[in-house]
C-alpha cells in the first residue's frame, strides 16, 4: 500500500511491460520492482522484488488501486509489568513473528535492548510469543516495550485505504504493463517491520519487493529514509532521489 508524497510529478512515473512470471500476479501498490535479465523477448520488462545484488531497481508500483492491501504494519507501545508475569499483549496477532516482529525494551534511564524471537526460550536477549502475547525476561520488569510488526487487516480495514475497489480488470493483468515511481517521496506500508529504519544500512528489496535493511539483494539507489515508522504513523517514508 502506497501514498505518493509531495514532489512526485507525472514525469517521475514510467510504465514498463511485466515479466511473464508476474503477469498474472495481483501486484499491489508500493511493491519494489527490478528489471528482468536477460531481456525477455528482447524487451526490458520488470519483475517483483530482487534475488541478487546485481539486480537493477526499476521503481515502485503505482496506481494499482484495484488490489487491496493484505498486509499492514502496526506499532504498539506499553510497559512490561513490574511483577510476574512479564508479558505484553499486542493489539493484533503478528503475521510472522520470527521474521517480521521487532521488539525493543527500554529502561527508565533510556537504555534500549533489541530482543530476538525464540520459539520457547526467554532470557536477557530473547522473547517468546503466543498468539498476540509477548513474554520477556524478568530482568525487564517495569521497562517500556515497543513492538513493530505486520498483521493481516480485516476486509473493512483494507477497504479504508482505497474505499470500495473499482470494478473491472486491472491494467496490469489486462495490458501486461505496470506504472512505477522512480523519483519522489513515497509513504508506504510495504516494509519489513523487523528492520531498524533509523540505522545507516542501505535500503534494499527482498524477493517479494518489500523494502528491508537486511540481506544481500538489490540496493535501492539514491534512496534515503525521510521518516522512520512510529506509533502515530506506522508507515515508512522514503525519498527516491
Amino acid at each position: 500500500m502506497l501514498f505518493p508524497g509531495y514532489g512526485m510529478g507525472a514525469e517521475m512515473v514510467r510504465a514498463y511491460p511485466v515479466a511473464s512470471a508476474n503477469i498474472a500476479s495481483a501486484i499491489a501498490e508500493g511493491v519494489g520492482m527490478t528489471f528482468k535479465t536477460p531481456l525477455e523477448d528482447g524487451v526490458a520488462k520488470v519483475q517483483i522484488g530482487s534475488t541478487a545484488s546485481t539486480d537493477t531497481f526499476a521503481g515502485v508500483t503505482y496506481f494499482q488501486y484495484r488490489v487491496l492491501p493484505t498486509k499492514l504494519v502496526k506499532i504498539d507501545e506499553g510497559k512490561v509489568p513490574a511483577t510476574s508475569t512479564y508479558t505484553y499483549t499486542l493489539s493484533r496477532v503478528p503475521l510472522a513473528a520470527a521474521t517480521e516482529l521487532r521488539v525493543v525494551v527500554t529502561s527508565a534511564l533510556g537504555v534500549s535492548t533489541v530482543l530476538a524471537y525464540h520459539a520457547s526460550v526467554v532470557n536477557s536477549t530473547q522473547f517468546t510469543i503466543s498468539g498476540s502475547t509477548i513474554t520477556v525476561d524478568s530482568s525487564f520488569a517495569g521497562y517500556s516495550i515497543k513492538a513493530t510488526y505486520a498483521y493481516t487487516p480485516s476486509a473493512f480495514e483494507a477497504r479504508d485505504f482505497y474505499g470500495d475497489v473499482r470494478p473491472g480488470i486491472s491494467n496490469t493483468s489486462n495490458m501486461g504493463i505496470i506504472n512505477v515511481i522512480q523519483k519522489g517521496t513515497i509513504v508506504t506500508s510495504n516494509f519489513n517491520p523487523a528492520s531498524d529504519w533509523a540505522d545507516s544500512n542501505p535500503v534494499r528489496l527482498d524477493t517479494a519487493g518489500t523494502f528491508t535493511k537486511a540481506g544481500s539483494t538489490a540496493i535501492v539507489p539514491n534512496c534515503i529514509v525521510k521518516e522512520a515508522p512510529s506509533a502515530n504513523k506506522p508507515f515508512l517514508t522514503l525519498e527516491l532521489r
